[in-house]
Order: C-alpha cells, then structure tokens, then sequence
C-alpha cells in the first residue's frame, strides 16, 4: 500500500482486517497503488499493455517466491 504505515495503518489495525480471508491465511501482499489502481484497466489512468504487464510482473514475483 502507498504511503506506508501512515496510510495502511487504520486499514491494517481495523478489527475486521484480520478476519479477511487473505490476512487470515497470511497470503496478502503488499502492493503499490500506482501499479494496481491507477494502471489497471480502461477505467483507471494510464491503462495500456505496459501497466498490464507490471501488475502481472508483480503477481509473478510474488508466486514464484
């Protein structure tokens, strides 16, 4: 999350945040708002082939370890 502790922490601190699912299971990940939202698709800024690309070298990186 962008911003770090500052911006994740009243999300991350939140009761219900570690009744979700991927918190629970410890398979969450950290990742940068510019990639995941502001690149992703026809909705967001600067979507295209190349912001496609980094979301899924980010994905990638993190299930090959």
């Amino acid at each position: 999350m962008q911003g770090g502790e500052a911006v994740a922490g009243p999300l991350t601190n939140a009761p219900l945040w570690t009744t979700l699912s991927a918190v629970a299971g410890k398979t969450a990940i950290p990742v940068d708002v510019d990639t995941f939202f502001l690149n992703a698709g026809p909705t967001f800024l600067n979507a295209g082939p190349t912001a496609a690309g980094k979301v899924l070298d980010v994905l990638a990186d993190h299930l090959h370890g």
